[in-house]
């Protein structure tokens, strides 16, 4: 990372990179997201000259504006993977700028919409990512405007488009035990992998965790005497509590002696390391594929809609789904309720 050069030390951008990204490696996204603003500001500074410091001054004026963003977005009680999203895309925008010599105080709507148009064709974005990137550009110029880094309501123009309603499916019962059946005979690929899986297909389908509920649970979070879980700042920016059955609470009490890990998060990858989104994406593709019971609209996000299912199915009514899924209004909540033909047979006969 340092190197001596005629008798002076200079700092290699290169490594520096590398060892920071080493260094802010156990750090959480947004602290990882800030530690690369800094590399990049330092990245660009050479030798004192004139339009290279100004493009370093540039840098961390919008990393200030970053900064302050995050905290609106924290007043707002928006949870940290929608500020993650949120500070990832304004980061994205302003680069984009930058690369044009755009001045923030000079942005129209037509840059906006070009930008637009260039990163759904770039990222080959589906019409529901496309809208959500509209919201969440929409988001942070009404932020711009309302803290007058920018003179005019340019967001206010924003269309955002419809998003396309998709077909949700969830596991039968049936499903569920081939699942269960498949697990225990998987040949495991590393040490406590098939226990892993269990536990993340029951926190879904027997708890109704979010994938991002999943990734930052931690033993701290979990109450094995009373069979709770407190997630902490869920989306929303809410907490609620989750019971579990005998059935989980034997299956991490038995995940936690075997990882010997008493503190930290609870799902972990091969490496020991917590999981990622795509690794755990990849979890539940594999026990879909694999099991057998793989359909179009099966994801990860199913192990939740089966788990309200289940709900509706007990006789549960509305408002107490609407609390054990973490929403803010029942018109959510009836959308993960999958009332079949024979539901409505059986009601009117």
């Amino acid at each position: 990372m340092v190197l001596k050069t005629d008798s002076r030390l200079t700092i290699d951008p290169e490594n520096f990179r590398k060892a920071t990204i080493d260094i802010v490696s156990k750090l959480n996204d947004l602290d990882i997201l800030r530690a690369y603003f800094m590399v990049e500001s330092i990245s660009d500074k050479k030798n004192d000259r004139g339009p290279e410091i100004k493009a370093v001054e540039n840098k961390a004026s919008h990393a200030k504006i970053l900064d302050d963003y995050e905290s609106y977005l924290k007043s707002w009680q928006k949870s940290e993977n929608t500020i993650l999203i949120y500070i990832s895309e304004a980061y994205k925008l302003l680069a984009s700028l930058k690369d044009k010599n755009i001045a923030l105080s000079r942005v129209q709507a037509g840059h906006i919409h070009t930008y637009l148009s260039q990163a759904k064709e770039k990222r080959k974005l589906s019409k529901n990512s496309y809208s959500r990137l509209t919201v969440t550009l929409k988001s942070f110029f009404s932020y711009l405007y309302s803290s007058n880094f920018i003179a005019d309501d340019i967001a206010s123009g924003f269309r955002i488009p419809r998003k396309e309603e998709r077909k949700r499916e969830v596991l039968s019962g049936q499903d569920i035990k081939t699942i269960e059946n498949y697990l225990e005979k998987r040949t495991a690929k590393f040490k406590y992998e098939n226990l892993r899986d269990k536990i993340i297909f029951y926190l879904g389908t027997k708890c109704g965790f979010r994938k991002s509920e999943i990734i930052k649970l931690a033993w701290d979070d979990i109450d094995f005497n009373n069979r709770e879980i407190k997630i902490m700042q869920s989306k929303g920016g809410h907490d609620r509590m989750v019971y579990f059955s005998g059935a989980l609470k034997d299956l991490l009490a038995d995940y936690k002696i075997k990882l010997g890990i008493e503190e930290g998060r609870v799902v972990r990858g091969k490496n020991g390391r917590p999981i990622c989104s795509n690794s755990l994406q990849n979890v539940a593709r594999r026990l879909y594929f694999e099991s057998g019971v793989y359909r179009a609209g099966l994801t990860l996000h199913s192990l939740r809609h089966t788990y309200a299912e289940t709900l509706r199915k007990k006789g549960t009514d509305l408002s107490t789904i609407q609390k054990l899924l973490g929403h803010k209004s029942l018109e959510t909540t009836a959308g993960y309720l999958h009332v079949t033909k024979d539901d409505l047979k059986n009601a009117a006969l």
